[in-house]
């Protein structure tokens, strides 16, 4: 995970209110923060971000021109349509 990644993951879950959530319930909280190209996990407890991750997955993996044709594909969209056996192309 880089270092951006990480401040994003951890912005999002105070932005969120997932840490005050965590203090508030006494409890664990889970904020997942779903972006254009990644996501970031963060597991926050007690006020704090106790671990996080990113994921190569996000909103744009695949998008459309207003015709609905694909205008773009990203490697994740590739990876994740083949594995469902859907045929993505440019254009179509």
């Amino acid at each position: 995970m880089s270092a951006g990644d990480a401040l994003e993951a951890t912005l999002a879950a105070f932005g969120s209110g997932a840490c005050a959530r965590s203090i508030r319930e006494s409890a664990r909280v889970m904020n997942v923060d779903i972006g254009g190209g990644t996501s970031k996990i963060a597991l926050c407890e007690a006020g704090g971000v106790l671990e996080m991750t990113a994921a190569d997955i996000g909103a744009r993996i695949v998008s459309f021109d207003s015709e609905g044709r694909v205008k773009r594909i990203e490697e994740a969209g590739r990876r994740f349509a083949s594995e469902v056996g859907l045929s993505l192309e440019i254009g179509r």
